[in-house]
C-alpha cells in the first residue's frame, strides 16, 4: 500500500457538506489546516445560521472554497461527484468527512506521499467519542469531549479524483480500472503510522437532539434521538486524551502562523461577569501556551458599545487560575514551552450575549463575532 522512502508533497482537500454547524466550524477548520490539509471544499446545505460569516476569514485566506447549495439535500453522493469533477483536478487526494469528524495522523503529508500510485481509494477507520453531559460544554469540542464509546464500523473515504467512477454510498467509492480500493491500516489506535478519524457524535444531549431533529432523521417517525443518545452513553468506557493533545499542538501552531484564534461557545451576559471572562480567557491562553508580553481586552457590550476592559503587562502564570486544568496537559504544555519566546502584544475581543454581530478587521480579513465569542489577535 505504501512506498517506504518517497517524500513527495501531495495537495489534499477535504470535501464537507454542512448544515447549521457555525459554532463548530472554526475549530474544525483550524485543526485540519494545521494537520496538513491544503483546502476545505465547503458545501453549504442551506444553512440558516452564521455559517458563511464564520467562514469568511478562511475564504479570504484562500483556505476554504465555498459552494452554496440552492436546495436542501439528504443525500451527499451527487455533490461528491460534482466536487470530484469541479475541483478534483486541483488536488492529488480528496477526503470526505463531516464537521463532527476529526482526522488524526502523526504526519499527514508523509502519509499521503507514501501511498502507492495505483491505489485509487482508501477507507479510513474511526473511533466514536461522546459525553454524558446534558448541556453543552464551553469551548472547543476536542478539548471537552473525550470519552471513548466504540470503534466505528463505518469507514470514511480518501480517493484520487482521477480514479473515481462513482459513489454508491457515503462510505465507499467505485474506482475506475487500473486502480483498486485498499483499506487503511487496521484500527490499532493512534500509535500506528496510519490515518484514523474521531467522530464526536453525541457531545451533550442538547446538541445531539438539536442536530438529529434538524437532519433527515426527522422524516423517520420511529427514530427517537434520546434513545440513541442513551445507547451511546451507556457504552462509554474510558476517556482518551489523544485528540486533546493534538488539538493543543495544532491550534497553537495556527495562532503562531495566522496571528488570530477564535473561541466560540462561551456564554457571557453582563459586564459583571468580567472576572469570569478574564479567567476563561487566560485559562484558554494557558492551555494553548499562547505567549505574550502585554494584552488589551475590549468588551462589546449588549448595547453594541465598546468598552476597554483591561490593559496590562504580561500576567504571571501564578495569577492564572489553573485549578480546572487537567494534569494530562502538562506534557504537551512543557513541549510547547521549549519554543523560543517571541515578544508580542495581544488584543482580546469579547462579545457579550444578546450583542449584534461584530465585524473586526484583522490584517485586512473580516472576522465576525456573535454573542459569547472571543477573538485573540496579535
Amino acid at each position: 500500500m505504501f512506498h517506504n522512502n518517497i517524500t513527495v508533497i501531495m495537495k489534499t482537500a477535504i470535501m464537507v457538506v454542512c448544515h447549521n454547524e457555525a459554532l463548530y466550524i472554526d475549530e474544525w477548520i483550524m485543526y485540519h489546516l494545521m494537520l496538513g490539509i491544503d483546502t476545505i471544499l465547503f458545501y453549504d446545505n442551506m444553512s440558516t445560521d452564521l455559517t458563511f460569516k464564520y467562514l469568511e476569514p478562511y475564504i479570504r485566506l484562500g483556505k476554504v472554497i465555498y459552494n452554496p447549495l440552492n436546495h436542501p439535500i439528504l443525500e451527499c453522493n451527487p455533490h461528491r461527484m460534482d466536487c470530484v469533477q469541479t475541483h478534483g483536478h486541483k488536488f492529488d487526494f480528496l477526503i470526505f468527512i463531516d464537521v463532527d469528524e476529526f482526522l488524526y495522523c502523526h504526519d499527514l503529508p508523509t502519509f499521503f506521499s507514501q501511498i502507492d500510485k495505483n491505489i485509487g481509494s482508501i477507507q479510513i477507520p474511526g473511533i466514536l467519542i461522546g459525553d454524558k453531559n446534558i448541556n453543552p460544554r464551553k469551548g472547543y469540542v476536542t478539548l471537552n469531549y473525550h470519552k471513548y464509546i466504540k470503534d466505528m464500523t463505518q469507514f470514511k473515504i480518501i480517493c484520487r479524483p482521477n480514479a473515481v467512477k462513482s459513489f454508491p454510498n457515503a462510505h465507499t467509492a467505485n474506482i475506475k480500472k487500473k486502480s483498486y480500493m485498499q483499506k487503511n491500516i487496521s484500527l490499532k489506535g493512534p500509535g500506528n503510522d496510519g490515518l484514523i478519524y474521531y467522530h464526536y457524535t453525541t457531545k451533550s444531549l442538547k446538541e445531539f437532539l438539536t442536530k438529529n431533529f434538524t437532519t433527515h432523521y426527522h422524516d423517520n417517525k420511529k427514530f427517537d434521538p434520546k434513545i440513541k443518545w442513551r445507547k451511546y452513553t451507556n457504552q462509554m468506557i474510558h476517556p482518551t486524551t489523544v485528540m486533546k493533545n493534538m488539538t493543543i499542538k495544532l491550534l497553537h501552531k495556527f495562532f503562531e502562523k495566522y496571528h488570530f484564534i477564535i473561541f466560540r461557545r462561551f456564554v457571557f451576559e453582563h459586564e459583571k461577569e468580567i472576572p469570569t471572562i478574564q479567567n476563561n480567557i487566560f485559562e484558554q491562553l494557558h492551555i494553548l501556551n499562547i505567549k505574550y508580553d502585554s494584552y488589551i481586552i475590549t468588551v462589546f457590550n449588549a448595547n453594541g458599545g465598546k468598552t476597554l476592559l483591561s490593559s496590562s503587562s504580561h500576567i504571571n502564570e501564578n495569577d492564572i487560575n489553573t485549578k480546572t486544568m487537567d494534569s494530562e496537559n502538562e506534557e504537551i504544555t512543557n513541549e510547547l514551552k521549549e519554543e523560543k519566546k517571541i515578544d508580542k502584544n495581544i488584543n482580546i475581543y469579547v462579545s457579550l450575549k444578546n450583542n449584534k454581530l461584530i465585524d473586526i478587521i484583522h490584517n485586512n480579513i473580516p472576522i465576525y463575532l456573535n454573542y459569547a465569542d472571543i477573538l485573540i489577535t496579535i
